[in-house]
């Protein structure tokens, strides 16, 4: 069986764990039982986390954020649809760099999981060396990663899978 639990070093980021191993770099997080989500530990970080939000803001739900965080593959085309905004997250610095962070529900009655994605517009894209693939919107890509995020997205997450869907 396949155990998630969070992970952080710093106590200002935290990305999930499984069956007790980071999970590799370079992977983007498809297909996570939203169980998994709603039995992640987020109580036993609170007292410890030093910035809850780490400059993130909650961040509206639209279609052209939709289009920001699902990647322009052959995949991402077929499946485009099936797809709906849980959360996001952004931040946003003075040089007009952004980045958002998401968790998308797949609404195929199949399989109701979850995609982590985080995506980056061209300025703060620009400045980042890792993998990035193209996104619906042109001047946004996604990092090829796993999520590490503040503790706002992951309990933020967890609260929405657990009162809303």
């Amino acid at each position: 069986m396949n155990e998630y639990a969070l992970i952080t070093k710093n106590h200002i980021t935290y990305q999930m764990s499984k069956n007790s191993r980071n999970i590799p770099c370079g992977l983007l997080q498809y297909h996570i039982d939203r169980n998994f989500i709603i039995n992640l530990d987020i109580e036993t970080y609170r007292d410890l986390n030093i910035e809850y939000n780490n400059n993130f803001i909650l961040e509206q739900h639209s279609l052209s954020n939709l289009h920001r965080l699902l990647p322009n593959t052959k995949t991402g085309r077929q499946n485009f649809n099936l797809y709906k905004i849980i959360v996001i997250i952004k931040c946003s610095s003075i040089d007009g760099a952004i980045c958002i962070k998401g968790a998308l529900l797949n609404t195929n009655t199949n399989t109701n999981q979850i995609t982590l994605i985080t995506s980056m517009n061209d300025i703060k894209s620009n400045n980042y060396n890792y993998r990035k693939i193209n996104s619906f919107d042109e001047n946004w890509k996604i990092c090829k990663c796993k999520m590490i995020a503040p503790l706002l997205f992951w309990d933020e997450l967890k609260n929405r899978l657990c009162y809303s869907f």
